[in-house]
């Protein structure tokens, strides 16, 4: 099996886009949390029900016009059945069949993963199911089921430094000014190909069922990544690190290994201006993981992060392989890793359908190579909301 992986995912989306973005109130951007965690919980439950008989490799069968071996009715099915429910609830049809995450995951689920899937019922839920395969997804709050233009989420700025005070009799009082800013749901249209030989089609072994789900998850989870953490636009959408509001510290002028204070500064930045939080998080690449392993926090303690725990100071601590390594501070050029906390239910991860992939199959263009190829399609959208719910660095030294 071949997988192309296009330096750009992301190609520009309908003419549709031009025309002004619906405004998101409070109200209607409950009723969206609400119904996509409804939806997400359905197809969950399907895919507890029925998953063990779906299969991508049979799935693919049904649609070739010469059967490479004999047709599976069941998991047949259970596909058609992923794919109608997926239909109904999101009122898009896809081009080729709808494949639900919650199917392609379904082996990652567990029963304490099961019963986080649909926490609150409004804050996303599919958390627990994608967190092995996306850093920021296992977080973000995703909307499912969007149609028509773009939206925008509207949230009060409150300046940092706006209090109180008690004051004497006919003497004014401090003025709070709240401002409003909005943050652009813009879908985005996310495709890759997958190439299947035929005769690998034919084994019966279940690794290529295996490896199927999780290159369609994987690839999906990453392309996902890398544009909410550093998608430049203006095809893929605007990622966390290209936001100009974003608070960037400064670790030194040609940057710096990392060190216990950096991860107390970032945590204690955000906490100033964003209270209470969702979902707290740390996230950082391998590499600069690799790095925190071997740190110790102070002579004589323990290393920031140990080998038993995937938290640091009671936070949770994720790594993904597109949190770039590559970044430049003063003479330190292109060796700089970044790392980022925060609140990432902030972070809204929106789909132009459900909370899957449209899988479509064609058996004829790559023929003349003995292969069958999966076109991969999904209507994204990736934006933060509240961007004080961030902190950052950019200039960490992992060698």
């Amino acid at each position: 099996m071949r997988l192309p992986v296009p330096t750009s995912r992301f190609y520009p989306s309908e003419s549709r886009l031009l025309t002004p973005p619906t405004a998101l109130g409070h109200g209607e951007f409950r009723k969206l949390q609400t119904r996509s965690a409804q939806d997400a919980s359905e197809l969950h439950r399907l895919a507890e029900g029925k998953g063990s008989s779906f299969s991508v490799r049979h799935m693919i069968n049904a649609q070739m016009p010469l059967k490479l071996f004999d047709i599976d009715h069941r998991a047949v099915d259970v596909a058609r059945e992923f794919n109608e429910t997926a239909k109904a609830q999101s009122g898009h049809t896809a081009w080729g069949t709808w494949v639900p995450f919650s199917a392609l995951a379904r082996r990652d689920l567990t029963a304490a993963g099961a019963s986080s899937l649909v926490t609150a019922g409004v804050d996303g839920s599919l958390q627990s199911a994608l967190a092995p395969h996306s850093a920021v997804m296992a977080g973000a709050t995703i909307l499912t089921g969007m149609d028509g233009n773009a939206f925008s989420l509207p949230v009060i700025d409150v300046p940092a430094d706006a209090g109180s005070a008690w004051i004497g009799e006919g003497n004014t009082g401090p003025a709070l000014t709240p401002s409003t800013r909005l943050a652009r749901l813009e879908p985005k249209t996310l495709i890759f190909q997958v190439l299947v030989s035929r005769r690998l089609m034919q084994q019966t072994s279940m690794d290529l069922e295996t490896v199927l789900r999780t290159e369609l998850l994987r690839n999906t989870m990453e392309a996902i990544d890398e544009a909410a953490l550093r998608g430049a636009g203006p095809n893929a959408p605007a990622g966390l690190l290209n936001d100009a509001d974003l608070q960037v510290n400064s670790a030194g002028a040609n940057g710096l290994a990392p060190t216990w204070s950096h991860l107390v500064e970032l945590e204690h930045q955000v906490g100033l201006r964003a209270g209470e939080m969702i979902a707290p998080a740390f996230l950082t690449s391998p590499k600069m993981r690799k790095k925190l392993r071997t740190t110790q926090r102070a002579a004589g303690l323990d290393f920031i992060l140990a080998d038993t725990t995937t938290a640091v100071m009671g936070q949770p601590f994720r790594v993904s392989s597109m949190s770039p390594d590559n970044l430049t501070k003063g003479t330190s050029t292109g060796v700089c890793s970044a790392m980022v906390f925060g609140d990432w239910s902030e972070c809204f991860i929106a789909f132009w359908g459900p909370a899957g992939v449209d899988v479509q199959v064609d058996p004829v263009t790559a023929a003349s190579t003995g292969h069958i190829k999966l076109t991969v399609r999904a209507e994204v959208a990736v934006a933060v909301r509240d961007i004080r719910a961030f902190s950052a660095y950019t200039d960490l030294l992992a060698a």
